[in-house]
């Protein structure tokens, strides 16, 4: 093998280590947040569909961080939901993009808190769009895992 080839496998090797250890922290975080919402769902309710609140940037120079994110949280609710769901409840994720700019990610996170079926939030990937969205949350009761 010539010496540019096997820098071309280290790499892809490298990147699909980083790939494997996002779909694994993420059915992780999925998991805890399918427990915290299954304590959350309404006894006796006929509702089928808990959704879960993610927002990350989908364009620009960052995009690659946000579908790194999103496939390995579509991944995990998959697993989640094949298993029967949280608490008997389908697990549905609502994706926003805040293009990785904090006026953005506020935006977006007010619109999250603004629909019902809403009942947790996947936080943001850095912690400055973190800390400018965490007291919307908090103001809508609803749980964040970050």
């Amino acid at each position: 093998m010539a010496n540019g080839e096997w820098r071309i496998t280290k790499q892809r090797s490298a990147v699909s280590g980083q790939r494997s250890f996002v779909a694994r922290r993420s059915s992780l975080v999925i998991l805890l947040l399918s427990f915290l919402l299954s304590a959350c769902a309404f006894p006796g309710s006929t509702k089928p569909v808990i959704k879960i609140g993610m927002i990350a940037p989908f364009d620009g120079l960052l995009r690659h961080q946000g579908y790194q994110r999103l496939y390995g949280v579509k991944l995990a609710l998959q697993e989640v939901n094949l298993s029967g769901g949280a608490g008997g409840y389908k697990i549905e994720l609502a994706a926003l993009n805040d293009f990785a700019d904090v006026d953005e990610t506020v935006l977006q996170a007010q619109e999250l808190t603004m629909d019902p079926d809403v009942r947790g939030i996947i936080g943001q990937w850095d912690a400055d769009l973190f800390n400018a969205a965490a007291p919307i949350y908090s103001a809508a009761n609803l749980p964040v895992v970050n």
